[in-house]
C-alpha cells in the first residue's frame, strides 16, 4: 500500500522558521559589512587609546624616501699648520729662574745668636740672628716616628726658591732629625758599638766613600761623626748620636768655596743641647 508524498506547503512550521531566521541573519551581515566599510573610508577615525589610528600611516612611502634621501654634509677639515706657523705660535718657555750668585750669606756674631728649644725633642740648639728655623706643628712631631727641623740661612718655605734648577751652593742649612724606638734600626741593638752600629745600618745610600769616620761628643753624649764624598765632588757630613731609646742626627753640606758656612754649622752642632 503506497502513501503519496506530502507537498512543500505541508512542511512542519518549525523548518519554516529556521529557513526564514538564516535568510534574515545573512541580510543583516552583509549589511554589517557595508556599514563598517563605509566608516572606516568617511566617517572619523576610530580610536585606540588616545591616539587615531590614521596617525600610524602618515609617514608615506614617499617622505621615507626623502628622509633616506637627505645628504648629511660632510664635516669641513682644516688644513694642519705649516711648521712656520708652530714655531710663530709656540709659546715662549720661561727659562729657570736663577739666584744672585753675589749673594752672600751673613753669619751674626755668635753673641747675637738665638736659641731655638723643641720641648717635645727635649733639645736646645743655637743659631745665627737673621736665619731661619723651619719645624713641623708640634701636633705631628708629638706623634710622629720621626721629624726633621731644619736650621738655615734661607727660608725654605720661599716660593721663589721652588723652581730653581741648581740650587745656590751659598744656600746652606743644617737638618736635625730626631728618630724614635721603632724606626731604622733604633734602639741601637746592646751588642753594638755606635761604630760597628754605623757601619751596619747607618750608611749613607749611594755610590759613597767615608773620607773621616770617629767618634764626637755632643752635649756630653758620645756620637760617631762621617765626612762623605759622592762621585761628584759632593761632600757632606753626618753625626749620630743616640739619647735616651731616640737617635738624633745631625746633617749638612760641605762646600771649599764657602768655608765660613761649614764653619757656622760646626758651630751651632756644637751648641745642641739636651734639656730636661
Amino acid at each position: 500500500m503506497s502513501y503519496p508524498s506530502k507537498p512543500s506547503s505541508q512542511l512542519p512550521i518549525s523548518a519554516k522558521s529556521m529557513a526564514i531566521l538564516l535568510t534574515l541573519v545573512a541580510l543583516f551581515s552583509l549589511f554589517g559589512v557595508s556599514l563598517l566599510l563605509s566608516g572606516w573610508n568617511n566617517s572619523n577615525p576610530i580610536q585606540l587609546g588616545a591616539r587615531p589610528i590614521q596617525q600610524f600611516a602618515t609617514t608615506t612611502p614617499a617622505t621615507i624616501l626623502a628622509l633616506q634621501e637627505t645628504v648629511v654634509p660632510a664635516a669641513s677639515v682644516e688644513p694642519l699648520p705649516t711648521l712656520e706657523e708652530i714655531i710663530i705660535s709656540a709659546p715662549e718657555v720661561t727659562p729657570y729662574p736663577t739666584y744672585d750668585p753675589a749673594f752672600v750669606p751673613t753669619i751674626a756674631p755668635t753673641a747675637d745668636w738665638l736659641t731655638y728649644t723643641d720641648e717635645i725633642g727635649r733639645f736646645s740648639i743655637r743659631y745665627s740672628n737673621g736665619w731661619d728655623v723651619d719645624e713641623l706643628p708640634s701636633e705631628i712631631r708629638q706623634t710622629a716616628g720621626s721629624y726633621t727641623t731644619m736650621i738655615g740661612n734661607y727660608d725654605a718655605e720661599d716660593p721663589s726658591l721652588a723652581d730653581l734648577k741648581d740650587f745656590p751652593p751659598q744656600l746652606f742649612k743644617v737638618e736635625l732629625t730626631i728618630e724614635k724606638p721603632g724606626t731604622s734600626g733604633v734602639p741601637i741593638p746592646a751588642n753594638y758599638d755606635l761604630e760597628q752600629w754605623a757601619n751596619e745600618f747607618r750608611k749613607i745610600g749611594g755610590e759613597v766613600e767615608w773620607i773621616e769616620a770617629g767618634y764626637v761628643a755632643i752635649s756630653g753624649v758620645e756620637g760617631y761623626r762621617v765626612v762623605w764624598e759622592d762621585s761628584t765632588g759632593l761632600r757632606g757630613v753626618a753625626i749620630w748620636v743616640p739619647h735616651s731609646d731616640n737617635l738624633f742626627s745631625f746633617t749638612y753640606g760641605v762646600s771649599s768655596d764657602y768655608p765660613e758656612l761649614v764653619e757656622a754649622a760646626e758651630q751651632i752642632v756644637a751648641s745642641f743641647q739636651f734639656v730636661p
